[in-house]
């Protein structure tokens, strides 16, 4: 049931930002493929978004999120930074752990100065004990990537994603942990 319901919810939550998607990405590994999108909903920077990442072994994580983004650095474009929220439904294949939770915190994205193909980003999200539910304790969600722009609006990726949540019982659980490749396409 759990898993029926996380399913029904993110294909509603994709089908939001997919009418004017504005940033597409998606990556994979070995045991996982993820996907997510997003939407710039003013011309001030706040960005509104869906993500969902299927691990065969270790279930189902699907979400929200809303961040405001901008240049940290004007004038030059190198930094974008966005600060915000990534709402998290935690479907585990094991039947005792399901939840979910609300992961503050941030995300960038750097481009090299002098030669505008090559970027790096990251993020990180925790979510407490205070705004997580079910059976999850806490959840952090943390990754990196190195990037080359393949077109202008375009580029791939290498990158590497950790993904743990504490169980209520007390167990440590790491839905996923290890390097990925992807793409990302701004329309």
């Amino acid at each position: 049931m759990r898993l029926v319901r996380l399913l029904t919810a993110a294909p509603l939550c994709l089908a939001v930002t997919a009418a004017a998607a504005g940033e597409l990405d998606i990556n994979l590994s070995n045991d996982t493929v993820r996907l997510g999108l997003s939407q710039q909903l003013t011309p001030t920077g706040l960005e509104a978004g869906a993500h969902f990442l299927h691990h065969q072994d270790n279930g189902n994580v699907g979400g929200l999120e809303l961040h405001l983004v901008d240049d940290a650095a004007p004038g030059r474009g190198a930094l974008d930074v966005g600060v915000g929220a990534r709402g998290y439904l935690y479907d585990g294949d094991d039947d005792e752990a399901d939840g979910g939770g609300m992961g503050v915190g941030g995300k960038f994205r750097w481009t090299w100065p002098t030669h505008n193909r090559i970027g790096f980003g990251g993020f990180v999200y925790y979510a407490p004990p205070v705004v997580a539910f079910d059976d999850i304790d806490s959840l952090v969600d943390a990754g990196v990537r190195l990037e080359y722009l393949v077109l202008r609006r375009a580029g791939v990726y290498v990158g590497y994603r950790h993904l743990e949540v504490e169980l209520e019982n007390g167990d440590d659980e790491t839905f996923d942990s290890g390097a990925n490749v992807g793409f990302r396409l701004e329309f």
